[in-house]
């Protein structure tokens, strides 16, 4: 007998009986979930990895930009309400009434006569007044 078996009192090895030597069907089952669960999360991860590493270009592969074919937004910072000031990007609600707020407390009407004129709302910097700058129109020009 093997000196690191373990065995019974009466010297029969413990373990595993010839009656169970089989798993059961609820054992194959569970190996079965585990192994479906692991390549699952591999192929998540291999996908995962293809976003970062080429930038999600194989996700849009044929069709074209979001942009493409639609009209470009153009907002009257003047005369926009917080709502129609919120679907410019990266205008959230409180930065709308913002400028709302700093547009009806001017001393000058109107507030705004170009874009560099935002700049007075307190947290619009040049690199938002930049991004703005293609949705905006003032004084009825297109």
């Amino acid at each position: 007998m093997n000196a690191g078996a373990s065995t019974s009192c009466d010297g029969r090895p413990r373990g595993r009986t010839s009656q169970t030597d089989r798993p059961s069907a609820a054992d194959a089952e569970v190996g079965r979930y585990a192994a479906v669960r692991a390549w699952l999360t591999i192929a998540l991860v291999l996908v995962a990895l293809q976003v970062v590493l080429l930038g999600g270009e194989w996700l849009s592969a044929g069709r074209p930009p979001a942009t493409e074919g639609v009209a470009r937004l153009r907002v009257e910072p003047n005369r926009a309400s917080v709502a129609e000031l919120m679907l410019l990007p990266r205008i959230g609600p409180q930065l709308a009434a913002a400028i709302v707020a700093h547009r009806e407390s001017a001393p000058v009407q109107p507030a705004f006569r170009c874009a560099d004129d935002l700049r007075g709302v307190r947290r619009i910097g040049p690199a938002l007044v930049n991004s703005l700058r293609p949705h905006l129109t003032f004084g009825g020009e297109p």
